[in-house]
């Protein structure tokens, strides 16, 4: 398996708070970090080997378009590693279990294309699901509050899932094996049937041109949203997970599947005392 994110990280923490302290590695300028080994940097199902992988095919984001859009330095005890993650409420970041296997302490750039400028705060305090194939998701509690203009929308439902096509994001690399991107890339991918999609569909949303490829998630980009527009919000349909390779035929990228996943989420953020983060059509407290 390949996961998405850039370096190499330890076990997974499933379902347990994680107290970091750790010094933080993400000060501005930042040095080009690895992008964390585990499930959708890029990569295969848990099993297979770590191959992680960013955003393939795609163009530069616009300013502000993403203003909750979240690069994150995972600090572990082997080095630095980078996930992406979408702000859901003032002190909550959603991003992928593998992203924080090993972390000791997680600092985040949020809201600018070019990460280096992003609004900086750390997280101390994790609560991760049991990873890819079976719930690759996790959030961060930030250490203080940052009230972006915009926050991400957790789905009410699974009314999304299916949509035709869908938004990726992320500062991963732009090519398999390729260096990370300074600069927040997007792409659109579409919608994989569950029947491509393997035997984790239940809890996995896949996507991807199944025929051509050449647009996908890569290196770098685990943790990150799989989002669809509604209205004058983004919400968030699932969490960059795994892949094999990077936007290779008949390969579609892994995303956990947050409608089936809600109620662990939001447990995970009552338990930590974080704000609650909104659902469609509404506003997070704090905002």
């Amino acid at each position: 398996m390949n996961r998405r994110t850039v370096g190499a990280l330890g076990a997974l923490a499933t379902g347990v708070t994680l107290a970091l302290v750790a010094a933080n590695a993400h000060a501005s300028p930042l040095p080009e970090f690895p992008a964390a080994p585990g499930a959708h940097a890029t990569g295969d199902p848990p099993g297979s080997t770590d191959d992680p992988q960013g955003i393939v095919g795609g163009k530069p984001a616009a300013e502000g378009a993403y203003p909750w859009m979240s690069h994150l330095a995972v600090q572990t005890a082997g080095g630095t590693f980078v996930c992406g993650g979408s702000l859901i409420s003032p002190d909550i970041i959603l991003t992928a279990a593998h992203c924080l296997e090993g972390a000791t302490k997680v600092t985040a750039s949020i809201g600018k294309v070019r990460f280096k400028d992003g609004v900086q705060r750390t997280g101390t305090k994790f609560k991760a699901g049991p990873g890819p194939e079976k719930g690759d998701w996790a959030v961060i509690r930030l250490d203080s509050e940052y009230k972006a203009p915009a926050f991400a929308a957790l789905p009410a439902d699974a009314g999304k899932d299916k949509e035709p096509k869908f938004m990726v994001m992320g500062w991963g690399a732009t090519s398999e094996g390729g260096k990370t991107s300074e600069t927040l890339m997007q792409v659109e991918v579409p919608l994989v049937p569950d029947s491509k999609c393997g035997p984790a569909a239940r809890v996995e949303v896949c996507a991807g041109d199944l025929e051509k490829g050449g647009k996908d998630t890569c290196q770098g980009d685990s943790g990150g949203p799989l989002a669809v527009r509604s209205g004058s919000k983004w919400v968030l349909v699932g969490v960059t997970s795994w892949g094999k390779g990077c936007a290779k035929p008949n390969e579609p990228g892994h995303y956990a599947q947050l409608s089936a996943l809600l109620g662990p989420v939001k447990a995970a953020i009552k338990e930590l005392g974080g704000v609650a983060p909104a659902e469609e059509g509404d506003s997070p407290a704090g905002a």
